[in-house]
């Protein structure tokens, strides 16, 4: 079984995804999964996101909760308008007026703005972010006694 204390010495490129309980949102090639956040703990109800408008709008209604999660959404949100064939900046530009203090998305959509692999980039900004959590998990696992635990929230 793989414990907190080896996810930081996992190589970039290994599946970590079957080690995962839960997540926030799916990349699925042609559309984004998103877990309604505004529904848990008593619900699990997973959103289909194909465009643009419905990220925009998942994230200005809370449905998609926590900075990393909202600027992973916002990456996504721009492959599907490429894919649609739309305009980037514009997107780009949209996307940034659904949560103005979001300093994630912000950041991620700069990356996506200079990316020249839209998907791949998108899938870099999420793996970041996983393996970013990987590390603060098995740093903050060394602190905790035998059996203790801790409950995130926003992502």
């Amino acid at each position: 079984m793989l414990t907190l204390h080896t996810y930081a010495a996992l190589p970039m490129n290994t599946d970590l995804s079957r080690f995962d309980r839960v997540r926030a949102l799916i990349w699925r090639q042609d559309h984004l999964l998103l877990l309604d956040q505004r529904k848990l703990p008593f619900q699990t109800e997973w959103l289909e996101l194909r465009d643009v408008d419905s990220v925009f709008d998942a994230i200005v209604e809370l449905k998609v909760r926590g900075a990393p999660a909202i600027g992973i959404a916002a990456a996504y949100a721009v492959v599907l308008a490429q894919r649609a064939g739309e305009d980037i900046e514009q997107a780009i530009a949209k996307l940034r007026r659904s949560r103005p203090t979001a300093v994630n998305l912000f950041w991620a959509l700069d990356r996506m703005a200079r990316a020249v692999d839209l998907e791949a980039e998108a899938i870099a900004i999420e793996r970041e972010d996983l393996a970013a959590n990987y590390a603060m998990a098995a740093a903050g696992a060394q602190l905790l006694a035998q059996g203790g635990g801790v409950l995130t929230i926003c992502n």
